[in-house]
């Protein structure tokens, strides 16, 4: 029982004395004005044959100020083409917001600690008007090349934050880092010399685990339908990784 008692109470003095430091709160949430260049590995299913697609795809982005950010892309694999977007940002603000800095995580057999900071920080939201263009050729699963192109055009919403907590020796990222952003766009789309109309939602995410490196998903799901054929499935996932070897400016 004593020996529960002291176990107890250390654990007690060690939260008490995390809560009393004094960590100042550095905000970086506005570096999401600078190009990020994300590469991918998609894999699903490709426009108008439905056969299994893989591509590789190079995306950058680029934010000016608070009006628009605009996008443009390529791909090489089984859809060899380019893609080019923007996004006006109808709402574009920074919201104060109570976030978690992870200060230290412990890992036993059976259980794992994360141990938090926590303070407010910014948090930049952005809401608009989106509208995204890919052309190129579909190789088919017989080697036929087929000319595709596709028109998006619906609503973007994203979500940005860096901040850290620094102490005289260390620095705490927040458990909300990172960039994320969801479209619903209506589709229009030639292919093969037939016209299809549908519908898609796009999901991305990137985070920075590590200093430096940068991981990015994606995922696109929805469907399109050709007139004189049949339903498509709009399936792609997508992983990539991308190394920051220019350190954001504020």
């Amino acid at each position: 029982m004593k020996k529960a008692i002291i176990i107890v109470s250390a654990l007690f003095i060690g939260i008490t004395e995390m809560e009393s430091q004094t960590l100042s709160i550095v905000e970086e949430t506005n570096t999401i004005k600078l190009l990020s260049i994300k590469p991918y590995l998609v894999l699903g299913v490709a426009p108008v044959t439905g056969d299994f697609a893989a591509d590789l795809k190079l995306d950058a982005q680029y934010w000016y100020k608070d009006k628009f950010d605009v996008r443009l892309g390529s791909s090489a694999g089984t859809f060899n083409g380019v893609n080019l977007g923007g996004t006006y940002h109808l709402k574009d603000r920074y919201i104060q917001k109570d976030q978690k800095f992870i200060v230290s995580e412990t890992e036993t057999k059976s259980t794992r600690t994360t141990t938090y900071y926590k303070a407010s920080a910014k948090i930049r939201k952005v809401f608009g008007p989106a509208i995204d263009a890919k052309v190129g050729y579909v190789l088919s699963s017989s080697k036929t090349k087929l000319f595709y192109t596709e028109l998006n055009f619906g609503v973007d919403y994203q979500f940005f934050s860096r901040n850290y907590a620094d102490s005289k020796d260390s620095r705490y990222p927040s458990n909300k880092n990172g960039w994320y952003n969801a479209k619903f766009q209506g589709v229009l789309a030639y292919g093969g010399n037939k016209f299809g109309v549908g519908a898609v939602g796009l999901m991305g995410a990137s985070r920075r685990p590590w200093k430096s490196v940068t991981m990015h998903l994606t995922m696109a799901l929805g469907a399109i339908k050709y007139f004189g054929g049949k339903v498509n499935p709009i399936i792609s996932p997508g992983f990539g990784i991308s190394i920051n070897v220019v350190k954001p400016k504020n």
